[in-house]
Parts: C-alpha cells; sequence; structure tokens
C-alpha cells in the first residue's frame, strides 16, 4: 500500500533532495498523494450515509463510509467528481433516525439501555447507522419516545453557571463529591450538565445553585472566611466610609495573598462573629420547610421567614436561648411540613409525565413542591399523591426482577417490542427497566409480567 511505502521509505533513510527521492516521487504521487480540499465533498448532503451500504464507484465495488471518506477527504464539494459520485451512489444515502430533531444537542455523557445494554446516548444513534433504521421507521418513533427527554436539549442562550453568585463568579472545586440526581457524582459532573441545558436563573438552575454552591465554588479573598460577616457595620478603609459588605465584596484579590490576610485581620474583631457549632433552624425536623412568602415580627422588625431563619442560622446555636425563643414564637406562622410525592420511597427519574403543562421527570417534584411551598397536609399535595404516585414512586427491592431470566437463563432483551403492560402501551426496554427498578424477584408482579410478557 501507498502507507506501507512511505514507510520503507523513511525506513531507508533515503535523502529529501536525493535523485532517488525525486524518482520515487515521480513514480508514485500521482498514485498515493492527494490535495485536501478547502471545501470537501458530501456524497450525502442532507442526509445520512448507510453503514453497511456498498454501492460501485471507481469501476468497482466499494463501501459506501470508504467512498464517503475518499470523497471528502479529496474532492472539493462543487468538482466535477464529487457532483458526479452524488449521482452515482445515490443508494448509500437514506434519512437516518436520529434520536434529537436538528434544532436540537444530544447529551453524550448520559447513558440508556438499548438494545440489551446500557449505552451512551450517542451510540445509540451510531447503533441506528450501523443498522439503518429509517427516520420514519416504528423503531424510530419508540426510540424517541424512550429516549428523547434524557438524551436531547436545547442549548440555553445563557447557560446556567453553578458558581455565580450575583455577578461574581467563582472557581469550581471541581473533584469534589455531592449527591445528584440520586447518585454520587463531582461537582464538575453537576457543572457541565448543568452549563449545557439549563438556562441562567431558571427555576433547576437556581435550585441547584442554592444546593451545591457551598459545596462546589471557591470564592476569592473573604474578610471573615469562615466566620459571619456583619453586612450592615460601618468601618474606614482607605480613607473611605463604607459598611462590611461593601468592603467584603469589594476586595477583588485572591484568598489567601497578603493583602487578603492584611484586610481580613485589620477588621476582623469589627465585621466578622463566629458562626454556631449547630445553627439555629426555628423550622427544625426532617420534612419541615420555611414558608418563605409569610412575615413575622422579630425584635419589633417586620420580616419574612426566610430571611429570619438565615439570619438565625447563621449567628444562634439551636440549643441557645434566642433560637428557643424564636422557634416557639414563630413556628405556626413560619414552618410547615413539606409534601413529599415518593415520602420514604424512591421517585424514577427514568419516568416523565405531565405536570402543570410541562414535560417533567417524576424526581423533579421534590424541587418543584419545596419552591412552591407545598405543606403535606395540603389539598394540592394529596391531588399530586393520588395522581403521580404509583406512576412515579418504589421501593427498591433488595433483589431485583429480572424479566428475561426465565427458566434459569438469562435472554436478551428485544428492547423495541412493543406490549402492553397495565393497560398502558411500553416498550419491552422499558418495561424491563421499571421492573428491575421496582419489583423483587420473588414478587407476584414480577412472576405475573413473565408469565404474560417474557
Amino acid at each position: 500500500t501507498c502507507f506501507d511505502l512511505d514507510n520503507a521509505i523513511k525506513d531507508a533513510a533515503i535523502a529529501k533532495d536525493s535523485a532517488e527521492c525525486q524518482s520515487l516521487q515521480d513514480a508514485f504521487t500521482p498514485t498515493c498523494s492527494f490535495s485536501i480540499p478547502s471545501n470537501p465533498c458530501d456524497v450525502c448532503p442532507g442526509r445520512d450515509v448507510s453503514f453497511n451500504g456498498t454501492a460501485m464507484h471507481m469501476d468497482k465495488e466499494m463501501k459506501c463510509p470508504d467512498i464517503k471518506s475518499r470523497l471528502s477527504t479529496r474532492e472539493e464539494a462543487d468538482g466535477e467528481e464529487c457532483l458526479a459520485a452524488q449521482q452515482e451512489v445515490s443508494s448509500c444515502c437514506f434519512d437516518q433516525c436520529h434520536i434529537c430533531e436538528d434544532e436540537e444537542e444530544i447529551d453524550a455523557e448520559l447513558e440508556v439501555y438499548y438494545n440489551g445494554k446500557t449505552m451512551k446516548c450517542t451510540d445509540v444513534d451510531n447503533a441506528f447507522n450501523e443498522n439503518s433504521v429509517f427516520a420514519d421507521s416504528q423503531q424510530c418513533s419508540t426510540a424517541k419516545e424512550d429516549f428523547r427527554d434524557t438524551c436531547c436539549y436545547t442549548a440555553p442562550a445563557t447557560p446556567c453557571n453553578l458558581c455565580k453568585r450575583g455577578t461574581d463568579y467563582f472557581d469550581l472545586m471541581g473533584i469534589n463529591y455531592v449527591s445528584f440526581m440520586d447518585k454520587t457524582q463531582t461537582c464538575a459532573d453537576v457543572s457541565n450538565m448543568m452549563f449545557k441545558r439549563e438556562e441562567q436563573g431558571s427555576e433547576a438552575c437556581t435550585t441547584v445553585h442554592d444546593e451545591y454552591f457551598d459545596t462546589c465554588c471557591n470564592t476569592k479573598c473573604s474578610l471573615c472566611g469562615e466566620n459571619g460577616l456583619e453586612a450592615g457595620v460601618k468601618v474606614n478603609f482607605e480613607g473611605r466610609s463604607m459598611t462590611c459588605l461593601e468592603l467584603d465584596l469589594g476586595l477583588l484579590i485572591e484568598a489567601g495573598s497578603e493583602a487578603c490576610e492584611s484586610v481580613t485581620s485589620q477588621f476582623a474583631d469589627q465585621c466578622c462573629y463566629e458562626k454556631p457549632e449547630t445553627p439555629c433552624r426555628i423550622c427544625n425536623g426532617e420534612g419541615v420547610g420555611v414558608n418563605t412568602e409569610a412575615s413575622v415580627l422579630y425584635l419589633g422588625t417586620n420580616t419574612t421567614c426566610d430571611s429570619l431563619s438565615n439570619y438565625l442560622g447563621s449567628r444562634e446555636e439551636q440549643n441557645g436561648e434566642t433560637c428557643k425563643a424564636a422557634a416557639t414564637d414563630h413556628y405556626d406562622t413560619c414552618c410547615y411540613e413539606r409534601c413529599s410525592l415518593c415520602e420514604d420511597g424512591k421517585s424514577d427519574w427514568e419516568t416523565f409525565v405531565q405536570y402543570e403543562g410541562k414535560s417533567i421527570a417524576c424526581g423533579d417534584f421534590e424541587w418543584i413542591l419545596r419552591g412552591q411551598n407545598v405543606a403535606a397536609d395540603s389539598d394540592k399535595c394529596s391531588a399530586v399523591k393520588e395522581e403521580f404516585y404509583e406512576k412515579c414512586c418504589y421501593t427498591a427491592p433488595s433483589t431485583s426482577c429480572n424479566l428475561c431470566y426465565v427458566d434459569g437463563q438469562y435472554l436478551e432483551v428485544s428492547v423495541d417490542a412493543q406490549v402492553t403492560y397495565q393497560d398502558e402501551p411500553k416498550s419491552c426496554g422499558s418495561l424491563y427497566n421499571s421492573l428491575f427498578m421496582r419489583e423483587a424477584a420473588d414478587s407476584e408482579q414480577c412472576n405475573a409480567a413473565k408469565d404474560e410478557l417474557a
């Protein structure tokens, strides 16, 4: 091959300007060399190239991907050979199934269960190409229904930045670990997902920011470090009168630097206070939330329950008299038992439902209900549970149901086959995943599904 010839010439150490080199170039350059096109030829413009197809090209039968590779590396898009090949090998072109629409992006990091195994969303698209799955096929429609919500997204105009607070940007501590979407992930993974998929300021972005900012983001020089900041106290700095908050925000210097150490030591006594070891929570207890819409009178000042909770949490100990008095006085107004769709069970993140006009993952209910201050004893909580509990919630079994483990043998899952289960149409792949997560191997539900559908 030309490649072998080139290696042989290098091994022989033939000088570049020698007569022998010139002779070899004259003999083999027309066959082995080509100019890289500025506008490469696309043999199937606007369509996809069949992975397994073949066609006649250059007087011989070639695989369609090889034809595409040759033309794209050698021929200009408006050249005669390219235009002729487009007519000649049109049998190589087809409208391939893609999980995502043209205006959507496919998430290369997320995985789904397809064709009997777990694979990345991009690999599913590759499998469609290898198996020549057409865009107008039933197989394509089923795959889109199963995977589009997970795999596809519209790139945000202003991406969510996990480590942006106000107008300030902080460094991401990417190797820190957090629990996100029911599994342990790095801060880098969380940040990348939010940046790719969510708008800055959206409910999802705000919720994740509030939950993970302290763990994932490294701030600049802080006047009080881990201690609390007396925001309203006035101090003099470089001849100017300003609040401790203004001084802290204006410290555009690196944490740990000499300049940072100098300023913080100078104003620590005036601006800083020691944070409690066990912060005060006026709405203390598992599943108890603060009503962000309610207000109370505290020390002669009207304030929201949310602000009061934050203030006391930053300064007072849980067992301190101040905290106990505030909890006694304002618990009934400020606190409520949060509505939890699945309570002690697990949310099925792979199941999507329609709620308030939007398609959401079942796992999103916890954030949404918390953000709406929905109480456990409210009519809205009861209505949500009545409509969505069976669809969204489950208790993980100790030994999972494997639909295709029959008579001691593990059988392949016919992922795209369609069945009716509990009066709802499902693909076998979706049903397999649902039973595996929700049902025990020895349960009546598992055995009934096997008897009916395996």
